[in-house]
Order: C-alpha cells, then structure tokens, then sequence
C-alpha cells in the first residue's frame, strides 16, 4: 500500500493502528468512541493510493459496520459511518463491505433522524454503487431508491441534496438494472435540479447521472423516459463558465441525438443560439469540450437530415475546418473526420 502522510503525527501516538483497532475492539464505549475518532482524524490525514492491500483489518471492518446498528450510542454510528465514507471510496474496502450485507445495513440509516448519518449513509451507498454492474445485482430490489427520491424531494437542505444526488447519479452506471418507472422518476428530478446557478456539485451529479444513463440506452429506450424540455434545459449550459460542465453537458445532447430522443431534430437544430454555440466550442482551447463538441456535431450531421446544411449554413464552420486542418490531437483530427 502506497500510502503519504500529509500532516505526520507522533509515532505511537494517534496514528499508531494497532492502538486504535485495539481500542475499536475493546467492547468499552469510550474506547470505541475516541479511538473512532482517532482513525478518522488517521485516514484524513493520509494521502492514500488505490491498492489492494488492506487499510484496515476484517475484525475492525465488521466492528464498524456493527456499530451502525447501535442506535443506544448516537456517537458510535456517527464516528463510524464517517470513517467508512473514506474507507468505501476504494474498490477493494467497497467490495468488502457488500460482501458483509453493507448496503442493506445502510439502506436502513437513509431514513434515520440524525442528518450526519443520514449524509454519511447516501455517500456511501453511492461508493458502493460505483461498482461494476456484475457486482451489484437487482438494485430496485433494495427498495434504497424510492426513500431517496422521496427524501430529495421533502428535504431541501443541501448536503443532503448533495450526498442523495451523488448516490443517485452513482445508480446511474447500472441503467440496465432498474425497471423504466425508476428511471423516469431519476431523470425527472435530475431534469429539475440542473440550474445555471446551482451548486457545482450538485449540477455535476446531475449532468454525470443523465450522461450515465444515456450512454447506457439505445433507440429502442422510450423517450417518455425523458423531460421533453430536457435539452432546453442543457442547452443553456453550453454556456457555463465550467469546462467540466459544458462538456458533461454536450455528451448527454450527443447521446439524446443518437438514441432518437428527438423525434425530429429540427426541434434541436432550430434552438436559438445552438449551432453558434456548439461551433464557437468546436473552437474551445479545452481539448475535452473541443473533442465532445466537435462529436456532437458528428452525431447531429449523420442523424439529421438537414444536419449538415444547418451546420455548413454557419460562417464559423468555415473558421472550424480552418482552424484545426492540421491539428495534431488524434481525438480531435477523428471527429473532424467524421464532420467533413
């Protein structure tokens, strides 16, 4: 294990592991309790690399996951969801926690009265479902999707919006797993949380889980999946200050394109400002946008009868094919290709 500590502490001290699990095990709840704390306060000041050595033992792993279920000590569920919101984050620790019935021991906390847990719950739910699709199975038989939705909906409290979203666009990755009315109602509350001027991490969830599913569809998906308004509703994101965000948001419009969301593209064509906008960043010094853009006007040209006229009709076209006749990025030379 690769492992760099940012702030080094006194050996034998706090980040002296033995101790600490010693502690954990003990069976005294002040033991348990500081030396909760006094992991949580290690892994944060750890810089850890993906590995898949063991960060912390079987024994202390399944004491963790046991003190979730001790609602007679408040303080033991909030150390110790805290700390496997840190430890879930990587692969080879999440697959150990499914392994141990995890995800139905923290469907149960969605729902609990203390906000921090439930946070802590959402965020680790959502690492867990970060994991391949052959590694989770049957998601909605969980039944953690229906107190989510419904909790985003009555609770406006933004880390709670934050952690919900995040778990939800995690959820995302395994579109083949969920029945259609699941992906309506996703995609419907995602729809109506994308705002120019919302939090960036909430937005960013939003446009990964909508990326996620449509990535995932084909045109035999039905589009009643989808908010009619959606792509108004993205392309006014084609002007964010975030490349991160205009990016995530033209791959969604390019695969709404492909899997046959428009049931005639000149709805889509015919939006003011959308053709000038994708093709000013076709000329992004972002490689990324540039990339993305320069695909979505690929899929626009082949899906769209009319496609390539309107695109051809813009003077900017003529700077596009100008401008990077030669450029030396594979990528963008790839989707230039499939433009001309």
């Amino acid at each position: 294990m690769e492992i760099e500590q940012k702030n080094p502490m006194q050996p034998g001290k706090d980040n002296d592991i033995p101790s600490i699990e010693a502690g954990i095990l003990s069976g005294d709840i002040n033991s348990e309790v500081s030396n909760l704390m006094r992991l949580g306060e290690y892994l944060n000041n750890l810089k850890i690399v993906e590995t898949n050595e063991e960060i912390v033992s079987d024994g202390v792993l399944d004491k963790l996951l046991t003190f979730l279920e001790r609602n007679d000590h408040p303080d033991l569920v909030i150390e110790s969801s805290a700390i496997l919101v840190k430890l879930s984050s990587f692969s080879n620790l999440a697959m150990r926690i499914v392994e141990r019935n995890g995800i139905k021991i923290f469907e149960k906390l969605i729902n609990h009265s203390h906000k921090d847990i439930v946070q802590n719950a959402m965020l680790v739910l959502g690492n867990l479902f970060s994991l391949p699709t052959t590694q989770i199975h049957k998601i909605q038989d969980y039944g953690i999707l229906g107190n989510v939705l419904e909790m985003l909906r009555l609770v406006p409290e933004e880390r709670i919006q934050k952690a919900g979203i995040y778990l939800l666009s995690r959820v995302c990755q395994h579109q083949s797993s969920l029945n259609s009315n699941l992906v309506k109602d996703i995609t419907t509350l995602m729809t109506s949380l994308i705002d120019f001027e919302k939090d960036p991490d909430i937005l960013r969830s939003c446009l990964y889980g909508l990326k996620e599913l449509t990535e995932r569809m084909s045109k035999d998906s039905p589009n009643m999946l989808f908010d009619p308004n959606l792509h108004m509703v993205l392309i006014k994101l084609l002007h964010h200050k975030d490349p991160g965000i205009v990016s995530l948001t033209i791959r969604i419009l390019g695969n709404l394109v492909s899997i046959g969301y428009f049931e005639d593209l000149s709805s889509l064509l015919a939006a003011e400002g959308f053709i000038s906008r994708v093709l000013e960043l076709a000329n992004s010094p972002d490689k990324s946008v540039k990339r993305d853009a320069l695909w979505l006007i690929s899929n626009v040209v082949v899906e769209a009868e009319n496609g390539i006229d309107a695109i051809t009709s813009s003077d900017k076209t003529v700077k596009l094919i100008v401008s990077d006749s030669e450029n030396p990025d594979p990528e963008i030379r790839s989707e230039e290709r499939r433009v001309g």
